[in-house]
């Protein structure tokens, strides 16, 4: 299997405020971990998480996101739909550079 067929790599940029952002990023996680059992771990601007083989790194930068996913082996035939999923979810929840509004709703399903 090639790697790049098992990666994600995404950049968001976005308009809101730091502690904005990070908060928004904590409330998608808790609704991971509770809905997926997802564990992740914080650590200064950067949050990581793993769940059956797949690990996620989210930095977050001054206007920026930036996700870089490695799934696991089960996961590689959905990493379009997931990848379209976690960019729709995005949108929705921290917005865009353009200022274009968020509604803080997870609504993308895989």
């Amino acid at each position: 299997m090639c790697a790049d067929m098992s990666r994600i790599h995404i950049k968001h940029r976005h308009c809101l405020k730091h502690h904005e952002t990070h908060q928004r990023v904590e409330r998608i996680a808790r609704h991971l971990k509770n809905k997926y059992r997802v564990d992740y771990d914080w650590r200064g601007n950067h949050i990581r998480s793993s769940h059956k083989g797949s690990t996620v790194h989210i930095y977050l930068g001054d206007g920026c996101i930036e996700m870089k996913i490695k799934l696991g082996l089960m996961f590689v035939p959905l990493k379009h739909k997931i990848e379209r999923a976690i960019r729709k979810n995005l949108q929705s929840t921290i917005g865009d550079s353009n200022g274009a509004p968020a509604r803080i709703r997870l609504h993308e399903k895989l």
